[in-house]
């Protein structure tokens, strides 16, 4: 079996709050990316309260995952081919409703965006942290990318292309 490369580009952004990032021109920034897949973090609103033009952008596949908090975390994936499969949290009861993680499956790889706490409102923020360390570790581990570096925030997320193989 022979195979060939392609070129996923993909692209992470924190937009400190996607109702605010629309009012500064996401919207414009969007038709005019060539990434075949955009993930966002600190979305901060569930899908109903953003515009129509974010919420189900003409010519993307979207899934939102916010937080049960409101007005806080939030992540979500813009993808221009639809996802055979999507999955918001990675199973674990404190996690799942954080509006941390969400990824989708496309045909030969999986990607997901991720916004991990800062460990900065104390014990229990750092508690937090590592917590979430654990159990995104695993899915580093899973997806092929190994655990963080040491004083990374993530081994998966960031800008930039990623091979994918396909059987030709």
């Amino acid at each position: 079996m022979s195979y060939r490369a392609l070129m996923l580009t993909v692209t992470s952004v924190n937009v400190n709050g996607l109702r605010a990032a629309a009012k500064k021109g996401f919207v414009e920034w969007l038709a005019g990316t060539s990434a075949d897949v955009i993930c966002l973090q600190e979305v901060r609103a569930e899908a109903k309260q953003l515009p129509e033009g974010v919420r189900e952008p003409e010519g993307w596949h979207v899934v939102h995952a916010p937080a049960a908090a409101k007005g806080r975390a939030g992540v979500s994936l813009y993808s221009r081919r639809a996802p055979e499969r999507t999955r918001i949290g990675f199973g674990s009861d404190e996690f799942d409703d954080s509006g941390r993680y969400v990824e989708i499956d496309l045909p030969g790889v999986t990607v997901a965006s991720l916004y991990l706490p800062s460990g900065r409102s104390g014990p229990s923020g750092r508690t937090r942290r590592s917590g979430s360390w654990t159990s995104s570790s695993s899915i580093s581990r899973s997806c092929g990318c190994g655990p963080p570096p040491r004083g990374a925030r993530s081994s998966c997320a960031g800008t930039g292309t990623s091979p994918m193989r396909r059987p030709t």
